[in-house]
């Protein structure tokens, strides 16, 4: 029974967009970005909601999306490791 609990909550945290710290590091899946605006402390702004697979789904800007697809180098079939 608790087990089942378990799950449930770690599920719902990993499918829970969150923000991490400037330089962790996380390996990334292949899986499509997902554009989203997100409302902040200077107004709203396009993020992009990215598939890791240490924290789930984690909110990246732009420019870290560009750096993170170049890593990819074309080469879209397993996850990478890089550092936000």
């Amino acid at each position: 029974m608790s087990q089942t609990k378990w799950i449930k909550a770690s599920k719902g945290v990993m499918d829970t967009p969150k923000f991490l710290k400037r330089g962790t590091k996380v390996m990334v899946t292949p899986d499509a970005p997902i554009e989203q605006e997100v409302d902040g402390k200077y107004g709203k702004r396009k993020m992009f909601i990215i598939n890791t697979k240490e924290y789930g789904l984690v909110f990246v800007s732009q420019l870290q999306l560009v750096a993170i697809a170049q890593t990819f180098d074309g080469n879209f079939e397993s996850a990478i490791t890089v550092e936000l």
